[in-house]
């Protein structure tokens, strides 16, 4: 297919870790691997779509992958590696597997059963802490003070800032942001009755240029550019 066949997807950041079995063509430009490790994103990511479009995967949420892989997932922050060079013999077992399956459902039931192998194998020392730290700043929708959330969970900011490299890649206080840039893209796109205005005021923005930083950073785009597709969001968004 030419370029102007191809269909270019933006992937907003949100601190995961995934695997995905391309069976289809390629997705990212300069990636030849089929089997991909999706690193934990602070920047957006495009795709392209074009050709035939076929993968099945699997993303884990943030903080949650570290038992799968063993490795800190600093490591692979903004980035994505090939799984063979990660996890050689379960990438080379599954991928075997879901190439034979038939259907979607069989393939991912492919998934789900190495996947539940894959962690019971794990020779791993899991803290927590880590868990509840990344829970307690989404359930948060990033409010509050990083000191203050090491304070609530009994360990110092610097203990705190290691256990989010190791297992989950981003800093906290980039975390917290990023989860407040979901919460706004969900007010504003899924909840006509909210405007930036309302957006600002409800996320605990200092104005309206650290909403639009945040969406700048986070997706590369201003908050009209980024809804720009959806022809009831114009009206929300008085910024140039």
């Amino acid at each position: 297919m030419g370029d102007d066949a191809r269909r270019y997807d933006l992937v907003l950041p949100d601190g995961s870790l995934a695997f995905g079995f391309n069976l289809g063509d390629p997705l990212i430009k300069g990636v030849t691997y089929r089997n991909i490790l999706f690193g934990p994103r602070s920047t957006p990511l495009t795709t392209v779509l074009s050709g035939r479009v076929h993968i099945v995967g699997a993303s884990f949420h943030p903080g949650c992958g570290f038992p799968f892989i063993n490795h800190p997932l600093s490591e692979f922050v903004d980035d994505t590696v090939s799984l063979d060079l990660v996890l050689p013999e379960w990438t080379r077992i599954t991928s075997e597997a879901i190439a034979r399956a038939r259907t979607t459902a069989e393939r991912f039931h492919v998934m789900d059963l190495t996947l539940t192998k894959l962690l019971c194998k794990g020779d791993y020392s899991f803290e927590p802490v880590a868990i509840d730290a990344v829970r307690s700043i989404i359930d948060a929708k990033g409010f509050g003070r990083i000191e203050g959330l090491a304070d609530s969970l009994g360990i110092g900011k610097r203990r705190l800032e290691r256990q989010f490299a190791k297992y989950m890649g981003l800093r906290p206080k980039l975390a917290a942001r990023m989860f407040r840039f979901h919460k706004a893209v969900d007010l504003l796109l899924y909840k006509p009755e909210n405007n930036w205005a309302s957006a600002v005021v409800q996320l605990g923005y200092c104005d309206q240029a650290h909403l639009i930083r945040d969406f700048r950073e986070f997706s590369g785009k201003t908050p009209s550019d980024l809804f720009g597709e959806f022809p009831l969001m114009a009206d929300k968004f008085l910024i140039k």
